[in-house]
């Protein structure tokens, strides 16, 4: 999973991953230092960081975006626009109801 919203939080990241808050900060540490992201200071929240990309990822970002988008047209080509926009929104609806499922101990 990709999640590229710009000036995201750590917080928001690890809401959508469903990780971690110890996992995303490596993960975060490690794309700083290969000058992919950038925390800045959140001027609501003092404790909090902001991630940014870098201008060093956004051609490898594209390039991403690029390849998803001829895998997306292959795998989904046969279905109208219509089908693929309902395909979309019960995938969501399921991955909605998976999340708010209890975590199993195991």
């Amino acid at each position: 999973m990709v999640i590229h919203v710009e000036g995201a939080s750590q917080s928001f990241i690890v809401q959508k991953l469903e990780v971690e808050h110890v996992t995303v900060s490596r993960l975060l540490d490690n794309l700083e230092k290969m000058g992919w992201i950038e925390r800045k200071p959140d001027p609501n929240d003092k404790r909090s960081k902001l991630i940014f990309t870098t201008d060093k990822v956004k051609p490898l970002l594209k390039e991403i975006e690029k390849t998803r988008n001829i895998v997306e047209n292959e795998f989904f080509g046969c279905l109208s626009a219509t089908e693929l926009k309902n395909i979309r929104m019960l995938l969501h609806k399921i991955n909605d109801n998976f999340s708010a499922l209890p975590k199993l101990e195991i």
